[in-house]
């Protein structure tokens, strides 16, 4: 859009047309004006009541949370055969870039990038001993078939109880919280039943209060955040909660993201309201002017596509006066530097020459696929093995958290916070 030609002056009427159509753009935002009470393993935290034997138990049996292994960032080709992969290993330690050598590997050959990969993460363990054997930027291989160079290494570390002190007296008192903030549940609840206003909730329950005025966005009107505390998703749901309420509605608990519980309760709300013309003109006239070359350009795409749709792509680009550009492969996952999102997505939406058109963030594209490589998973153990393993994990995790939501929904357990004290740190 930015190399589109500028368009003639806008009219008066133009700038009218533009600021009538488009008001909410050029509104001020609506504020309210809340009180909350918010419950998290966070406010609820005292990780001043943690004590240096409790520190020390965690610290016994969590070493290998405090041990950081080596991580390796590398390009991989694993080539058909090794006579191929000498080949590849040849041209590419004589100076041959990382793209001319995805060339000449061809369409048989799997390009494998690891970015920050662990040894375990490697399939092959004779492949991971290279990799986590090799200089860093020399070309290694074959092995097997695979030619490979690394990147970058992020060394491993190790810790000191001293160094993370602080960090696991948290920790310590976070998980207590976690335990403990079912029980703290029933008694908001009772709380906030019993205070409609939300102005007399016991700091006892460990609920955090807040008051004051934001918009949907949760910023204050000087246009900071507000100090609704949690994480980001604890926050979005205070914020969103807040303005689907009706303002002096009575308030309820809600629970949030990641274990949290929280009242919101509306006690006055600003409208938002258009900005008087004069105020705003100069916005008006830049969108004007961003809108007339956005049109003019999906009306050069919309005539490319339609001469790509009577005869192909490469003619088309010639007619328009145009160069025709050739992406590097795309797969399904994230598209490589420089590739809109739009683009992988719409290149597996299509078939092999069929033209489309598609908007990307600055610029309308008309593509269509010009090859197509489904791999062969017996002929890429690494590839697949990669794959199986993030599928195992993830669906691992959702199981995991599927059934521990379960059970702590079904039967609300509660801590005999006296006893499990008995266990941490017996009587002397």
């Amino acid at each position: 859009f930015g190399t589109a030609p500028e368009p003639p002056a806008p009219t008066a009427d133009d700038l009218q047309r533009q600021y009538d159509n488009n008001l909410p753009l050029y509104s001020a935002a609506e504020f309210r004006r809340i009180k909350a009470v918010v419950l998290t393993t966070d406010t609820i935290a005292r990780p001043e009541e943690v004590t240096d034997a409790e520190i020390q138990a965690y610290w016994d049996a969590h070493q290998s949370e405090f041990v950081v292994p080596e991580r390796r960032s590398v390009r991989i080709i694993v080539a058909p055969d090794e006579a191929a992969a000498a080949g590849l290993a040849t041209a590419w330690t004589a100076g041959a870039s990382w793209e001319d050598i995805q060339k000449q590997a061809g369409p048989k050959a799997s390009v494998i990038p690891l970015n920050d990969a662990l040894r375990s993460e490697i399939p092959a363990a004779n492949l991971a001993g290279a990799v986590f054997g090799a200089a860093p930027d020399a070309v290694v291989g074959p092995v097997g078939t695979s030619v490979f160079q690394v990147v970058k290494v992020t060394p491993g570390r190790s810790t000191t109880l001293d160094a993370e002190t602080a960090a696991i007296r948290l920790r310590v008192a976070r998980d207590r919280a976690a335990d403990g903030i079912y029980t703290r549940i029933g008694l908001l609840e009772d709380a906030v039943a019993a205070s409609p206003t939300l102005d007399e909730i016991s700091a006892d329950i460990g609920a955090a209060a807040v008051s004051g005025s934001l918009d949907a966005q949760g910023n204050t009107p000087e246009g900071g955040p507000a100090p609704i505390p949690g994480t980001p998703a604890q926050r979005q749901a205070v914020i969103t909660a807040a303005f689907a309420l009706a303002k002096g509605e009575p308030p309820h608990v809600a629970e949030g993201p990641e274990g949290s519980h929280f009242a919101v309760v509306v006690e006055d709300l600003t409208a938002s309201a258009p900005k008087p013309f004069a105020s705003v003109e100069e916005q008006v006239r830049a969108d004007w002017v961003r809108a007339a070359q956005r049109k003019s350009q999906e009306a050069v795409a919309a005539k490319i596509l339609t001469d790509a749709q009577a005869g192909s792509l490469e003619d088309a680009a010639t007619v328009a006066g145009l160069r025709l550009q050739r992406t590097p492969p795309l797969t399904r996952g994230a598209p490589p530097p420089g590739i809109p999102r739009e683009v992988a997505d719409a290149a597996f939406r299509l078939r092999l020459r069929e033209p489309t058109m598609i908007e990307a963030p600055d610029a309308f594209l008309v593509l269509s696929p010009a090859e197509s490589n489904v791999p062969d998973i017996g002929a890429d153990p690494l590839g697949a093995g990669q794959i199986r393993r993030q599928l195992s994990e993830g669906m691992g995790q959702d199981l995991q958290n599927l059934y521990a939501g379960a059970i702590r929904a079904r039967l609300r357990p509660t801590v005999n916070q006296r006893v499990l004290d008995s266990i941490v740190q017996p009587p002397s």
